[in-house]
Order: C-alpha cells, then structure tokens, then sequence
C-alpha cells in the first residue's frame, strides 16, 4: 500500500475508505450496503487467490487451455459483477496466480477482463501516468471498480420489482 493511501488500522488487504483517482475520488463507504458488498468482494478475493496454492500445479493444468474470463462493460449490475469476478479470479486460480506474490501479475489479467467504461477507467486511475495513486494491489483496483460502478442498491432494487410483479 503506498503512501498516499495509508490509513492507520487497515491492513493490506483492506480498502481505503476513499479511493482517488484521475476522474476524482470514488465514493466512499457511507452505508451499511457498501460494506457488506465491499466484505463479499474482499472475501472471495482472499479466499480464492489471496494465498499461495500449496504444492505444484497439478499436471493436467499444465495443458490445458483455459478460456479467458469475461470482460466486464462497468454495468450497474452486483449480481453480474460477482459473477464476473468469480470468473475472474477462478481463471487466476488455474493458473496459479495466487498469493501476494503475483498481485502484479492478477492486475495485468484484471486490465484484460475490462471493457468501456471500466477499461477507460482503469487506464484513467491504475495505469496512466496521470494516476494519484502510484500502486495499487489487485483488491484495491477491484474495491475501486465496485464504488464506481455499482450504484444501485441490489436490496432496494429487488424489493422494487418484487412490488412491481
């Protein structure tokens, strides 16, 4: 974590409570639904790729092909961003990009997953040299991605077409 974005109390794996960036700071964590989609999105991250796999890749991993995870648009959509980052990571998983080792490199296949807005973005705040954050680590540049773009509450929105059926 550099030094522009430490905050005492947070460990790395952490998001700052305001994320800063290019196009301005992201949104911070003002309600109970962003932390409890933030918590989800910390949480698979850590527990699908946050340590090293023990042991070697086992060897039909070796040949196979893994198909390259979708992309996401920036959609306003929870559920369709969970799904996409289960993907996402599940794809750094085959191929052994776990731990704090191969941060660098999950964000590399990260920038590949986006598109649109959400790539824009990402080379606007991650990559450009215009960037107010000289490093990110994986589950920062994905806590960012969740608090700019999911913007609706999905509890909200289910009891609206719950009512509307």
């Amino acid at each position: 974590m550099s030094a522009s974005t430490y905050q005492p109390g947070l460990s790395a794996t952490q998001p700052p409570a305001v994320v800063s960036g290019f196009l301005g700071p992201a949104r911070p964590i003002t309600n109970l639904r962003d932390s409890i989609g933030l918590a989800n999105v910390l949480k698979m991250i850590e527990g699908q790729v946050g340590q090293p796999r023990a042991g070697p890749i086992p060897e039909y991993l070796r040949y196979a092909k893994a198909q390259s995870p979708p992309k996401y648009d920036g959609k306003d959509d929870e559920m369709e961003f969970n799904v996409w980052l289960s993907k996402v990571l599940s794809y750094c998983r085959r191929l052994n990009m776990c731990g704090p080792d191969m941060d660098a490199a999950r964000l590399d296949i990260l920038q590949d997953s986006l598109t649109g807005e959400a790539a824009n973005w990402f080379h606007s705040n991650v990559e450009s040299t215009y960037r107010t954050q000289d490093y990110w680590s994986f589950s920062e540049a994905v806590t960012a991605l969740y608090k700019r773009f999911i913007l609706t509450d999905s509890f909200q929105q289910a009891s609206f077409n719950f009512r509307n059926v």
